[in-house]
C-alpha cells in the first residue's frame, strides 16, 4: 500500500509476499511475509496469504512468515545448505 495524493493505493496481488528474493547459488525463489509479533493478522489477509504460499510452495518455491530477522536467516541458511548438494551445472 502506499499512498498518493491522500489517499491510499493498494498494489501486488492479494495475499503476495512482502519481499520476493531469489536465494543464490541455483536461484531458488523464497517468498517472505512480514508479520509484527505484537500484533493480530486479520482472518480474511491470513487466508490470502497462506493461500498464496500454498501456490509458491507447490511450484518448487519456499515461503516463509516472518517475525523476525533471525527467522528469515534460519529458512536462507536451510535454503542454501539444501542447495549445496544440486549437481554443478
Amino acid at each position: 500500500v502506499a499512498r498518493s495524493g491522500g489517499r491510499y493505493i493498494a498494489y501486488g496481488c492479494p495475499g503476495s509476499p512482502d519481499i520476493i528474493a531469489i536465494v543464490p547459488p541455483y536461484g531458488k525463489f523464497l517468498g517472505v511475509e512480514l508479520k509484527d509479533p505484537l500484533k493480530r493478522t486479520r482472518k480474511e489477509t491470513e487466508c490470502k496469504q497462506t493461500l498464496f504460499g500454498q501456490k509458491i510452495t507447490k511450484t518448487g518455491g519456499a515461503y516463509l512468515i516472518a517475525k523476525s530477522l533471525e527467522d528469515v536467516v534460519t529458512v536462507v541458511s536451510a535454503i542454501r545448505e539444501s542447495q549445496s548438494t544440486f549437481p554443478k551445472i
